[in-house]
């Protein structure tokens, strides 16, 4: 009677675990991102807590598109390759693959350049077709949203059919800057830096390379169309969207400061000085209150825990004199 009870308590059990078993993978399973890779360690990106019906919202609301779009649409795809994906529309599978291809070249070369790897254990690119005549990009926890219409994913289809596309190598990144914004995201630098640092790590991996100077800035390199020098932008100030060329102005001049603290400094320094602040960042709240996820810490805040605490007072003279800041 007893071996009966212990037998039926074992089968019981086995039961039981198999149920459970099974209703895990029924509920959470779905809901996972694949499995990590070797490349590096981060945050697991769940999509256990997405909901389709944030699609509803429309493709004005870009940031309603996370990389679980692909589990609610049919009309989008999905490549993956270890940690990174590519999210496109159906129809742009070649897009899909040569920036899956340029992910993987460009990882290597942010992580080298910034000395930092991204908070998520996956990374994403995601191309958004929307309807509207405007073509942006924005970075959000571990992906990159590119938010095309379809005249621009055909245009851009075309250039790489007729060898006009992006450039390629093992030491080129296409997407260095928007990736940057990946990798420094937690920082919740200030506007400026967040912009700065991002256009300095894609200019480092590119073959055309920002020049600096007391005056101002010019660019270099086969692909370079300012030969001449452009006068910094106040960094104090958004830049003008009436003017021409403002926002690429206003960008360089803030990758500049990077650049001259390179020059200065070393790279190192540059990495020690992002390193230090990260660590700040994750203690202390941002000082800027602008809205839900996109509080950032002020201009003085950085320049003070992250700049000056690793380069000295020496490097503040600099920033007031050349910059302004």
């Amino acid at each position: 009677m007893k071996h009966k009870k212990l037998i039926f308590l074992i089968i019981f059990l086995a039961l039981l675990v198999g149920v459970l078993f099974f209703v895990n993978f029924i509920y959470e399973k779905p809901g996972q991102i694949e499995e990590p890779g070797t490349g590096w360690k981060g945050k697991q990106l769940s999509c256990a807590n997405y909901s389709c019906n944030q699609l509803n919202s429309g493709n004005r609301n870009y940031q309603a598109y996370n990389p679980c779009l692909v589990q609610c649409a049919q009309e989008y795809k999905k490549y993956n390759d270890g940690q990174f994906n590519v999210i496109v529309p159906v129809g742009y599978e070649a897009l899909a693959k040569k920036n899956l291809a340029d992910m993987k070249n460009c990882f290597p070369l942010l992580e080298k350049t910034l000395g930092m790897t991204p908070y998520y254990d996956q990374l994403y690119l995601t191309f958004v077709l929307g309807d509207e005549n405007k073509d942006f990009a924005s970075p959000e926890a571990s992906s990159v949203y590119y938010y095309r219409t379809k005249k621009s994913l055909d245009s851009e289809l075309k250039r790489d059919e007729t060898g006009r596309g992006s450039e390629v190598g093992a030491d080129i990144c296409n997407n260095g800057h928007e990736l940057t914004h990946i990798f420094t995201g937690q920082l919740n630098l200030p506007h400026w830096a967040s912009e700065g640092i991002a256009t300095y790590a894609a200019m480092k991996n590119s073959s055309t390379k920002l020049v600096c100077y007391d005056e101002g800035w010019k660019l270099s390199g086969s692909y370079a169309q300012t030969q001449i020098v452009k006068s910094y932008a106040d960094l104090n100030k958004s830049w003008n969207s009436k003017e021409v060329n403002a926002q690429n102005n206003w960008y360089n001049t803030a990758a500049c400061v990077f650049v001259r603290l390179e020059q200065k400094y070393g790279a190192d320094k540059v990495i020690q000085l992002l390193k230090t602040f990260e660590k700040y960042a994750t203690t202390h709240e941002p000082d800027m209150k602008i809205g839900d996820g996109l509080d950032r810490f002020s201009s003085k805040v950085f320049i003070e825990s992250g700049i000056i605490e690793v380069l000295g007072d020496k490097a503040k003279l600099e920033l007031k004199t050349i910059f302004g800041l």
